[in-house]
């Protein structure tokens, strides 16, 4: 196996353009690379025929000078996209065996600009947790310090760690509340979540669906803002896209002169390594020319609570429609009110569908209202902030990675997972986190970066300059050399001539 798998998209996609190595080939290598890092267990389901078909006709394209964006780059997708004719399970027995019978339109726009699909990728049981804990197939595992099992976070743990182990060049997530930055700053990769609207929600499983928003994983800042820029516009079947055309994202704009805030009051009882990395981040804004002001937030109690009221509301009532009838289990009852398929339903699951109908219920009608009001509070709050600061810069979690077999027993803490990432989503904010240090254990931590709804651009102008200078060796270049010997079995440094592109596609198969 050669080492192409450690090169970023940026580099893979010149690689290919240039026509200096395959897509057959590729395809090949990632797919070794996705079983010796099979021990992560990120891939719920391996898409193999249809990845080398798609390789195939990149191939051609490349060949006549057809190349499109993202012509022959392998990613992954998380499992509760849609992609037409494949398993989607949404990591849930309720759908082990559903057969998507339509394509989501995210991943249709990847598919038109030539990406390839390498695999539906592990998670959370319908996105609902912080850890990769409640997957009904077992959890993945960061690969950082593997032999303490680590979690990659939530709930698109296995997006994370597929990327930041080299499994595929980007991945596709879903965020909720924090569901691709959590793990991004686990894995010590970049998350990123656009302002709700910028990507269609049509062909993803709902959760919460006032706050479900497609994300991406990458590796740098540069492969997010390509993989965004063809992921982002307008779809008539979502009735909350943004017909507003997206801004191309330019990873060159300057963040001189610009304003940024960051919540002095939210330091206190941190742990001190959170603190100085973010210190540091704030410093390097002060390096590229911005500037930096103290600000005061609302206890993190309140977005919190805010949150968990109308999520587990709307979770509630999406997840109804698993009756049995179209999903779920068919099983008849002696007792025609029970529905069977309630009881495939995860632990996590059962407790925030049955916190929903709770908040929903007549006696209780009140807490969802009372949930709108706050909501409408949080965003005119911060509407406010953003008429005087482009961002706002503070951690992306309270701590690193922790080992999957410590998930909190009580429920409530596991909760607090979200406490700093939950804004964005209830404001409709894009919001990214981006590596920029280690705690206390050598373990990566992330920045989190939020602006105004429909800005874009200021979040990644300031990523790049966080990135240029903290200086962060992410889990491929950190562990090369083990990695290598633990390859040294497999034809390390093979030169990708010796073989042709059809004996590639007969290997595999």
């Amino acid at each position: 196996m050669s080492e192409i798998w450690k090169l970023t998209l940026k580099e893979v996609k010149d690689l290919l353009h240039n026509g200096e190595v395959s897509p057959l080939t590729l395809v090949h290598e990632m797919f070794e690379r996705i079983e010796s890092q099979s021990h992560l267990n990120n891939f719920i389901t391996i898409t193999r025929e249809r990845a080398f078909k798609s390789a195939e006709e990149s191939w051609e394209r490349i060949k006549q000078g057809n190349a499109r964006a993202l012509e022959g780059i392998p990613i992954g997708v998380k499992d509760l996209y849609c992609v037409k004719n494949e398993r989607m399970t949404s990591a849930s027995n309720v759908l082990r065996d559903f057969i998507a019978p339509y394509e989501s339109h995210v991943t249709q726009k990847l598919w038109n600009q030539g990406a390839i699909c390498l695999g539906k990728l592990n998670m959370d049981e319908f996105a609902m947790g912080s850890s990769n804990n409640t997957s009904a197939f077992g959890p993945s595992f960061n690969p950082w310090n593997y032999d303490q099992k680590l979690s990659p976070g939530g709930s698109s743990g296995g997006s994370a760690s597929a990327v930041a182990s080299g499994s595929c060049f980007a991945a596709l997530g879903s965020d909720t509340g924090g569901s691709v930055r959590q793990p991004a700053s686990f894995c010590g990769i970049v998350g990123f979540k656009p302002s709700y609207g910028r990507c269609s929600r049509f062909g993803m499983t709902a959760y919460a669906s006032s706050f479900d928003q497609a994300g991406v994983f990458a590796r740098n800042v540069e492969d997010t803002a390509i993989m965004m820029n063809n992921m982002m516009g307008y779809d008539p079947k979502d009735s909350m896209s943004c017909s507003e055309k997206p801004p191309t994202l330019d990873i060159n704009k300057s963040i001189k002169g610009k304003v940024f805030a960051y919540p002095k009051n939210w330091m206190e009882n941190l742990d001190k390594h959170i603190i100085k990395n973010w210190e540091n981040c704030l410093q390097y804004l002060r390096d590229a020319g911005a500037i930096v002001k103290p600000i005061e937030l609302m206890d993190f109690d309140f977005y919190l609570s805010t949150y968990y009221l109308l999520t587990t509301s709307e979770a509630a009532s999406n997840l109804s429609r698993y009756t049995g009838v179209c999903y779920g289990s068919k099983k008849q009852e002696s007792n025609p009110k029970y529905n069977a398929t309630f009881e495939l339903f995860g632990k996590e699951v059962k407790r925030r569908i049955l916190m929903g109908v709770h908040s929903l219920s007549s006696k209780n009608e009140c807490g969802y209202k009372l949930g709108l009001k706050a909501r409408s509070i949080i965003k005119n709050d911060f509407m406010k902030i953003f008429e005087e600061f482009d961002a706002i810069v503070y951690p992306c979690s309270p701590r690193e990675a922790f080992p999957v077999n410590k998930v909190f027993e009580n429920p409530t803490e596991s909760y607090k997972e979200d406490v700093f990432t939950v804004i964005p989503n209830l404001i409709g904010s894009p919001a990214m986190s981006v590596p920029s240090g280690y705690g206390g254990n050598g373990l990566p931590i992330g920045i989190h970066l939020m602006s105004k709804p429909f800005d874009e651009q200021i979040l990644i102008s300031t990523a790049i300059e966080i990135e240029k200078r903290a200086n962060f060796v992410n889990y491929i270049k950190k562990f090369e050399n083990d990695m290598n010997e633990n390859n040294n079995s497999k034809s390390e440094n093979s030169n990708l001539s010796n073989k042709t592109d059809s004996q590639y596609k007969k290997d595999v198969k």
